[in-house]
């Protein structure tokens, strides 16, 4: 299907890459080449479970492949299951929202022509007659679009409407529904540095 998903182990806790020690690697292209090309292991250190447990949960063992550190595990799924405003809780909403939309799952793309850093395309799906407008703001800087038709949608955010204005603060992103028969256009408007 188009649009297909892909998350990498961490991704969805919002990991980033571990800074390991030339003595911690086990890749041999980090290896060899250390210190220009450190290899593969700083994205291939263990799943972050529970940052209360040794190796953050993920084994028993004494000593694990590639070590745990401690700006990983305190992104562990334990750490972030409960909290409404984290990475996991967002791509579990996310995630929902798209198997709820036909058109998100299995439509038809077309990408809308934006400046960058804009960028919004649309999914219809005509056997469910949905259209979703996805609308994305790629930098920090804050910029306005003007949005006609549809009705705001799904999880967003820094996303403001007002009438068919549509402000999106840094890295902001909004969702538009409407039935086929009903036509979304979205063009971008003054780009403004106002706070969002």
């Amino acid at each position: 299907f188009e649009g297909t998903i892909g998350l990498y182990q961490g991704d969805e806790l919002g990991l980033t890459e571990t800074d390991l020690a030339y003595s911690e690697l086990t890749d041999p292209p980090g290896l060899r080449f250390w210190p220009m090309n450190k290899g593969r292991d700083g994205c291939r250190t263990p799943m972050v479970w529970d940052a209360d447990q040794p190796h953050a949960g993920f084994s028993d063992a004494d000593k694990t492949w590639l070590p745990v550190k401690e700006p990983q595990s305190a992104r562990s799924v334990m750490q972030q299951v409960d909290g409404n405003d984290s990475t996991l809780h967002r791509w579990r909403e996310l995630l929902a929202f798209r198997k709820a939309k036909a058109a998100l799952v299995s439509g038809k793309t077309t990408f809308i022509d934006l400046p960058e850093p804009l960028f919004a395309f649309t999914r219809a799906d005509a056997d469910s007659g949905e259209h979703v407008a996805c609308i994305y703001n790629l930098s920090p800087e804050p910029h306005v679009l003007r949005v006609n038709g549809g009705t705001q949608t799904g999880p967003s955010a820094s996303a403001h409407l007002t009438g068919t204005e549509l402000s999106l603060g840094p890295n902001g992103f909004a969702y538009f529904e409407a039935p086929l028969s009903e036509p979304i256009t979205i063009a971008a408007g003054e780009s403004s540095n106002a706070a969002i």
